[in-house]
């Protein structure tokens, strides 16, 4: 992502809540490529099992801006 986004990528924690099996984080990226900037809040979940993540999901706010950032 440094290369692509000539090192603008940047992330944001804003939230976490997590027990001994699963966490979930909340965070805001911002980035620019290619003439085009994006703000963006995504979160993912993460699944543990014997203490290692054994999952993550990613779910972004946008999913067709997500995409049209990173296709380009």
């Amino acid at each position: 992502m440094r290369e692509e986004t000539g090192g603008t990528f940047r992330t944001a924690l804003l939230s976490v809540q997590a027990d001994d099996s699963h966490a979930v984080i909340l965070h805001r990226w911002t980035a620019k490529r290619r003439g085009e900037r994006v703000e963006m809040d995504d979160f993912n979940v993460y699944r543990f099992e014997r203490g290692l993540v054994a999952e993550r999901w990613e779910y972004v706010a946008d999913q067709r801006a997500h995409d049209a950032f990173w296709c380009r």
